[in-house]
């Protein structure tokens, strides 16, 4: 995976909820999702994820970190004194996601799709 979950922040706090990412090899942020499920009694997660975030196209740099934050608001960057970026983004969400025990995050990278309309 070149990029990792690292911490959560303010679980149930919609005003303050994060997941924290930290870039592992230099990528594109278009290839990952993160779901928003849960712990199933049987240890395994719920693949039907109550909401999904997709990131746009934009290159990032192994050690630069990316903050989603669960809130609206307006992405950003932030550049630190080591020459990394902290990248900032907003789910656009009206509620908290992190607010059970269960409750968890799924980073997914995705090398390849497809999509059709009709």
């Amino acid at each position: 995976m070149k990029m990792q979950i690292k911490s959560f922040g303010d679980q149930g706090v919609i005003s303050d909820e994060r997941i924290g990412f930290e870039v592992i090899v230099d990528c594109d942020l278009m290839f990952f999702a993160v779901h928003n499920t849960y712990l199933k009694e049987n240890g395994g997660f719920n693949n039907r994820p109550r909401n999904t975030y997709w990131f746009a196209p934009l290159s990032v740099k192994a050690g630069d970190k990316v903050v989603l934050y669960t809130k609206k608001g307006i992405d950003s960057i932030k550049k630190e004194n080591d020459g990394t970026n902290v990248y900032f983004f907003y789910w656009g969400l009206s509620d908290s996601i992190l607010n059970q025990e269960k409750d968890g995050i799924v980073l997914a990278e995705m090398n390849e799709w497809q999509a059709k309309w009709r």
